[in-house]
This record gives C-alpha cells, structure tokens and sequence, in this order.
C-alpha cells in the first residue's frame, strides 16, 4: 500500500536553519477515519496539531522520531563496510546479499522438477537460435533496433538478456543448475540457478554455490529497506530464496553463516572478527562463537518489542543489533534463536497438527487431491476449504497470529499450493505441519519477548 502524506512548506522571512515537524496517525486506521481528521475540531487546521518534532541522524542524511536508541547499537551489514577486508570490517555480518530476482518466474520456478527442465530446455534452445538469427540478420543494434528485432514469443526479454544476445553468450542446459529453492514462505521450487536466465542472482553463488553447502550453511532473511507489508520480517532457510520471499511488494536481505568460493570450497565464517571481539567484551567472556552471534541475531530479530520500538528505523535501514542483559540473557537468546531455526529450517518434519476431515457426499464426482480453490472458510476461519469435496476442520485460530509480511504462514501455504499438482494428501500434510510450527513459533517469541522486556 502507497503512503498518502500532507506536507505543508513555509518559508521564513528570516534565513535559518529549517526544521521538521510531523504528525502521524495510526497506521491501522479506517480510510474513513483518517479522512475524518480533516474536518474535526480538533485537527482541521494545522495550527491546532499537536506536532512532533524530527531530528537528523549523524551525518544529516535520514531523519528518525528522536525518541530511541537505534544508531547506538551495531549495525547488522553495510555497503561501505564490506568493502573492506573481513577483519577491518565493523559490522556484525561481512557480506550479505538480496534475493534472486529471476524475471521469468513462469518459467525457471516450479513444484514440478521436470517440467522446469523441459520450460528451460526449450527456452535455451530458441535463445540460442536467436543469437544465430541475430548474426546473419546484420547484427541489430542494442536499444530499439534490437528491441524490434527479437521474437517475443518463446522468451521474455530483459535488458540484460538482450546484452547477453550481443555478446554472443551461448549457454546449454546443465542438470547441476536445477537447484531447490524457498520461494514462499514454506514453499519449495525447483529452480533453475543460472546467470543468464536470472535477472539478478547477487551473492548466492558464494553463499549456496553447490547442493552440498545447503547441508551446512543457512541464511537470515529479512524484509528490506523500504518494506510495504504491515509486517518486518525474518525467516531462516537453508536454500536459494525469491526476492520476494515473505510478500510480492517487497525486496529480502540475507545474512549467510558462511561464504564460499564459487567452487564451494574454502569456506568462511560470515561473522565478523570484531563482532566477535564486540561480544566477548561485552558479555565478559572468551570462546563466544560465530553459531551462537548468528542465532542470538535470529532469536532477537523475532522480538516484538524490537520490531515496534524500531519500526520506523527499519524502514530506512538495516537492523542494528542491541546486546541484551548479562551473559545469561545472551545464552538464553541463543538457545531460543537455535530452537527457532531447527523448527523453521525442517518444517516438513514438524509433527502434524491434525485436523478433522469433512467430506461431501460425492454424487458421482470423481474424488481428486487437486486443490484450484484451497482457501480459508470465510466464516469460520477455524476451516480449510481444500477443495469441493473436503473442508479441514479444527485449525486453532492462534496459528494465524505466526505472519510474514502480508500473510499468515498458514495462509501462505494455501495461498502458493492452490496450483501444486497433488496426487496424494501431500498438500495436507505440509499444512497440518505449517499449523504446528506456527503455534511452536508462538510460543518461541514470546519466550524471546520476555527476555526483551526483562
């Protein structure tokens, strides 16, 4: 959802310095109701509102509501910051990375491996023809020539494909490019992983470069500067993930355990030498690892006092990350962070959360697992439509407050697994688990919320 704002500009008679006040409604307020501050007594002149007052950061380049601590604590990763060498760095994380942004999700993303294989094969191929076609055709130039030139009907062209075209980049189709990937929350893809067929793939080849490296290695997603959802949020995975991963309106941050050679060898610890020392100094104690930074970062980015206190800083910036209490406190917060990240890592073998199954009277009907109208009951949000002939009864209404982005983890599942060619009671059995890590996950950040408190 756009942001609509009233701004009112006065310009002084006497040069000074300007500053900035504002007034904020609340965010989870009617239409109706926000209109209605225009005329009320109370508010409908400007001169009558109670403003606040911003004030800049170091540096002068953002403006935050003055009344928290944020720039005190240690930013998560900066741009400028991992420039440096890994042990000049004064950051938590070294490196980190968006999503892939593949521009032709219809095409290289899918539940069914082969038919991905079969999409991109032929993609390649008319690809490749095209390079031909463009040669003998005299060579068209980038920009419209080019643009007119190519055939849209097997390939949906980027800027960077066409570029591709003109340097004659031929490519073939390679089994180890078909990779698994989240692509949802709780929803796996095949996807094929490759540099030309990808708009954007950023820093997974040194953070998942091989199969293997998903067995070791997991990442911190998060939403991006600039998130549109009603929700910040932060899911762990051990796989490549979409750009869009918690909500299609928004871009996702990673924060890799480790980094690689593109070969997947020489493996490197992502956590920084001085945050280590930063810990250490902090807590006073020795041996503070890596793992342990990495989880207590997870477990505290589920906090929802963190989350609301530092709202509107986190739409400027990437987290900074407070050490909390004594050494006890930290321990704690990395032992919730590693609970958090089995449950959310190995979803598909959390216990089932069963529910009742009601089914029609079939009057003919051929019984099918296919789900095109998966949803939601709209009048008991306790229910599951699965599909005509059956309705999921018995869902507790607590596993909808687990949400990510714009959704409920629940929801994202039925939401994504509408199109998923079932054949067996797959699709139920993936929510009836989804209904169980959210529950667990609830009952994880509040944990993790009494230690913010405390």
């Amino acid at each position: 959802m756009v942001g609509v704002g009233i701004s009112l500009l006065i310009k002084r008679k006497v040069k000074q310095p300007g500053r900035i006040h504002y007034f904020k409604v609340d965010g989870s307020s009617s239409k109706e109701e926000r209109l209605s501050l225009l005329s009320h007594p109370e508010t409908d002149s400007y001169d009558k509102i109670e403003f606040n007052t911003l004030k800049p950061t170091q540096g002068g380049k953002e403006w935050f509501a003055p009344d928290t601590d944020f720039e005190d604590h240690s930013l998560i990763g900066d741009k400028k910051e991992k420039r440096k060498r890994l042990e000049e760095a004064e950051t938590v994380f070294y490196n980190y990375s968006p999503g892939v942004k593949t521009n032709r999700d219809a095409v290289v993303y899918g539940f069914d491996s082969w038919q991905v294989e079969q999409r991109v094969a032929a993609m390649i191929e008319a690809y490749n023809l095209e390079i031909d076609r463009w040669k003998r055709s005299g060579q068209p130039k980038f920009g419209p020539e080019l643009d007119a030139f190519v055939k849209k009907e097997d390939i949906n062209w980027s800027r960077d494909l066409k570029r591709d075209l003109t340097r004659e980049r031929y490519t073939e189709f390679t089994k180890d490019k078909v990779r698994h990937s989240l692509y949802r929350p709780f929803t796996k893809k095949t996807l094929y992983f490759c540099p030309i067929f990808n708009q954007d793939i950023h820093q997974f080849p040194r953070i998942f470069p091989t199969v293997a490296t998903e067995q070791e290695n997991r990442v911190i997603s998060m939403s991006d500067v600039g998130y549109r959802s009603p929700v910040w949020s932060v899911l762990m995975t051990n796989h490549i993930f979409d750009l869009h991963l918690n909500t299609t309106v928004d871009g996702h941050q990673c924060f890799p355990l480790y980094t690689y050679d593109e070969d997947g060898t020489n493996r490197r610890e992502n956590i920084t030498p001085w945050a280590l020392r930063l810990f250490e100094q902090h807590y006073a104690t020795d041996g503070i690892t890596p793992w342990q930074i990495f989880h207590y970062t997870y477990a505290l980015l589920h906090a929802s006092g963190y989350r609301a206190k530092y709202k509107d800083n986190l739409k400027k910036t990437l987290p900074r990350l407070p050490m909390l209490g004594d050494q006890a406190t930290f321990t704690r917060l990395v032992t919730l962070g590693e609970e958090l990240a089995e449950l959310h890592l190995h979803y598909e073998t959390a216990e089932r959360y069963k529910l009742e199954r009601i089914e029609k009277k079939r009057e003919g009907a051929d019984w099918s697992w296919l789900c095109p109208k998966l949803r939601l009951d709209n009048k008991e949000k306790t229910r599951i439509r699965y599909n005509d002939l059956l309705t999921l009864a018995g869902m507790p209404l607590e596993a909808l407050d687990y949400r990510l982005g714009n959704r409920s983890a629940v929801e994202w599942v039925l939401n994504q697994y509408k199109k998923y060619p079932a054949k067996d009671e797959f699709v139920i059995d993936l929510i009836e688990r989804v209904i169980t890590v959210s529950l667990k996950t609830n009952n994880l950040v509040s944990q993790v919320d009494d230690m913010w408190e405390g």
